[in-house]
C-alpha cells in the first residue's frame, strides 16, 4: 500500500510539473498570428511589446473612402499592412492633420502592401491624427488594413 501512495504521489507531481512545462513553453513561444483559407496563408506582424495605439479593419466603397488612426506623442513609428482584396488597383494616401502626406501607393489588384514609416521618416512621424484616402477608378475600394504606433524602432 505504501508503494502504491508513493507511486500515486510521484505521478501526480510529474504530472503538474509536465503542464507548467507545457503552459510556460506555449506561453513563451512568439508566433505570429496566421489566417489561413484554403488557398493562401496570410501572415501578420507579431504585436510590438511596447505600442502607443493599434488599429485594425475593413474599408468597402464604390470608389472612395477613408479610415484614420492616432499617433500619440513619444510613438512616432508606425507600421501599416493593407490587403486589397478586390481585383483592380487602389490607391491609398496616408496624410497626417496638418496636410503632410506621408505616403501615395497604389496597390495592385488582389495584393497586400506594408507601410513603415521609419523608411522615410528614420527620426519618426509626427504624433495626431491621420486620415488614410482610399481610391479605386476601376473597381471597388475592399481593403482590410492593420497597424500600429511604436515609441521603438526595431518594431518596426
Amino acid at each position: 500500500m505504501k508503494n502504491l501512495k508513493k507511486t500515486v504521489t510521484s505521478f501526480a507531481v510529474s504530472a503538474i510539473i509536465a503542464s507548467v512545462a507545457i503552459v510556460g513553453y506555449a506561453s513563451a513561444a512568439e508566433k505570429p498570428a496566421v489566417k489561413e483559407s484554403p488557398n493562401t496563408v496570410e501572415v501578420r506582424f507579431i504585436e510590438p511589446t511596447e505600442f502607443g495605439n493599434k488599429w485594425d479593419g475593413t474599408v468597402t466603397a464604390s470608389s472612395s473612402t477613408q479610415s484614420s488612426f492616432s499617433v500619440p506623442s513619444t510613438y512616432g513609428h508606425v507600421k501599416m499592412w493593407f490587403n486589397n482584396k478586390d481585383s483592380k488597383a487602389v490607391t491609398i494616401s496616408i496624410t497626417h492633420e496638418s496636410g503632410k502626406v506621408y505616403v501615395t501607393k497604389t496597390i495592385p489588384g488582389n495584393s497586400p502592401y506594408t507601410w513603415k514609416s521609419l523608411v522615410d521618416d528614420p527620426d519618426g512621424v509626427r504624433s495626431g491624427k491621420y486620415t488614410v484616402q482610399y481610391h479605386s477608378p476601376e473597381g471597388s475600394v475592399n481593403v482590410e488594413y492593420n497597424g500600429f504606433a511604436s515609441n521603438n524602432k526595431d518594431e518596426v
